[in-house]
């Protein structure tokens, strides 16, 4: 799977109020009970979003595709130095231990490192499990025994206080890295001497069918509940939005391209 032949493609769309158009189905009272419109963009036959950034740093390996803060200045993230780092991460989770399929929970806010980590995760043939920053004890616990999670990363010492305080009970508690510990950097030392190649034959053995993710609702009404979401699901949702925004995606007008985290 890639995104930038689809950003190119989309370019030349000129049929898109007509594809967009909306049907509504409502009630008897005339409230709209469900909405739906068709694809914008085709479903992936093969592969998984794991294989984006290996794309993007094969056809465009000097593109700047993220900036990461550091300090008070803003480094630049090429495509080839952003395939480079999934595939150092990867091959560190698949040294403590991460199976095809098995998860691993991210409780964190929106940063560069949680991008790594779930490109990571998918690479090494896992299943990411986000958990929110806010959640309590009561929630981690649940969400890590519910998914099965056997490892977790979080942000802060925090997080990590609440994820052990959560999981205290477990039989097997889940390993903990810390990103503001150098967690990254830690796994990364852990997979230094996997060959490449061991996160190759993971990525490439993914279809669109595989579990990508399993996101679990907030709680506020009951204990979290798991939505699974496959490589396919995912990879609709971006190859729809760039049919649909492509204007905005100013790499097809030859500016920069950026990426927004919110």
């Amino acid at each position: 799977m890639g995104v930038r032949k689809d950003l190119k493609r989309a370019r030349q769309r000129t049929d898109l109020a007509v594809r967009t158009k909306v049907e509504t189905v409502r009630d008897e009272h005339g409230v709209i009970r469900e909405a739906r419109t068709a694809p914008l963009a085709p479903p992936a036959p093969t592969g998984s979003t794991a294989d984006i950034p290996y794309t993007n740093a094969v056809e465009a390996p000097d593109a700047v595709v993220l900036r990461r803060r550091q300090g008070a200045t803003w480094r630049p993230v090429t495509a080839a130095a952003f395939a480079s780092e999934v595939t150092a991460v990867a091959k560190g989770l698949i040294a403590a231990g991460l199976e095809p399929g098995g998860r691993v929970a991210v409780m964190s806010r929106t940063r560069y490192e949680w991008t790594v980590l779930d490109f990571a995760i998918w690479a090494a043939g896992g299943q990411s499990v986000p958990i929110y920053a806010t959640s309590s004890a009561e929630q981690v616990e649940w969400i890590v025994r519910d998914s099965g999670a056997r490892f977790v990363v979080t942000e802060t010492a925090e997080n990590a206080d609440t994820v052990t305080t959560g999981t205290a009970r477990h039989q097997d508690p889940p390993h903990i890295w810390q990103l503001e510990s150098q967690g990254l950097a830690q796994l990364k030392e852990l997979g230094r001497d996997l060959p490449d190649e061991e996160v190759t034959k993971r990525r490439t053995s993914l279809t669109p069918a595989t579990v990508a993710t399993i996101c679990y609702t907030s709680g506020t009404t009951g204990k979290p509940k798991g939505c699974v979401l496959t490589h396919a699901n995912l990879y609709a949702e971006a190859a729809n939005t760039v049919e649909l925004l492509h204007p905005i995606f100013k790499e097809v007008t030859r500016q920069t391209a950026s990426t927004l985290l919110f």
